[in-house]
């Protein structure tokens, strides 16, 4: 494996990149997979660094906001961690949107530097970074430099509401607060656990998470799975024959599901079992009692 490119320091991180590089996973062990191919550790670190130090090349700055147009889960953590391991704050945007909604969520979030498949404008006023299907990243610097409100240290990454109320808003979250809200979860599921049969070193079972990683119940739960030593299963785009091959593959015992996602399993005549899943936890939505009740 290619040694990372010098930049970012990557040892004794007090962010949530240290949920990546503190992870349990030995550096060949796989630690995404997704459908057709997977990740190992030593892969995502690499290009989290590439990604890195291609946006200081281009001029961003610890505390400056980064736009990525989600498309793949993959580039999604590589961007994310890539964005942390410099110091810059991660703004995720979702590419199904039209690119009118794209254009505008750029305009309203400000970046110092957006990452995309390709540039969604004309003028220089960010800087650009492109990934290819390769995993190359080309850096294109904006023509001046960035003048917009740095983050208050410690903002980790820009979620916004869903505007179900109202109109959509941002919301910055901390790397102090993630971190603290998922280890207060995985400390209360260990409290129990003395018994050292139960303890014993093992790789967990694998995270899979059919939500997009433009939402925060997709990145939620990606950093809740490293956090707890696991590796992740990411789904692009939600598709009901690929969910219960994954399900199988990766020996899938529990899982979150969208109501919609259940409501498209239930009327799948094509899927005639789950197993080995047997716990679901709903997301995203409210699960109404007729779907929870269709669905078991």
């Amino acid at each position: 494996m290619t040694t990372p490119p010098a930049g970012p320091r990557t040892e004794n991180r007090s962010d949530l990149a240290s949920f990546l590089f503190d992870h349990q996973a030995g550096p060949d062990d796989a630690i995404a997979y997704w459908f057709d191919g997977q990740m190992t550790r030593a892969e995502m670190e690499h290009d989290a660094s590439r990604v890195a130090n291609t946006l200081r090349d281009c001029g961003v700055l610890e505390r400056q906001p980064v736009v990525h147009i989600v498309e793949s889960g993959a580039t999604a953590l590589t961007v994310m961690f890539g964005c942390w391991l410099l110091g810059a704050v991660y703004v995720p945007i979702n590419g199904r949107l039209t690119e009118s909604e794209i254009s505008a969520q750029i305009a309203a979030s400000g970046p110092a530097a957006a990452v995309a498949r390709h540039a969604r404008q004309s003028d220089d006023t960010v800087a650009w970074v492109l990934h290819t299907p390769e995993w190359e990243w080309v850096g294109r610097p904006a023509a001046c430099p960035w003048s917009g409100e740095l983050f208050p240290a410690g903002a980790a990454l820009v979620m916004r509401t869903s505007g179900t109320t109202g109109t959509a808003k941002p919301v910055p979250l901390r790397h102090d607060g993630v971190a603290e809200g998922i280890d207060t979860v995985l400390s209360s599921l260990r409290v129990n656990r003395t018994d050292d049969t139960r303890t014993a070193r093992r790789r967990p079972m694998p995270n899979l998470i059919p939500t997009s990683l433009a939402l925060w119940a997709g990145i939620w739960n990606v950093l809740f799975a490293l956090r707890a030593g696991s590796p992740v299963v990411l789904m692009d785009r939600f598709d009901t024959s690929q969910f219960t091959e994954l399900v199988r593959r990766h020996n899938i015992r529990s899982t979150v599901l969208a109501p919609a996602m259940m409501a498209m399993l239930t009327e799948d005549p094509d899927v005639e079992e789950l197993a080995p899943l047997t716990m679901v936890r709903s997301v995203t939505a409210p699960l109404t009692p007729h779907q929870a009740r269709a669905f078991r």
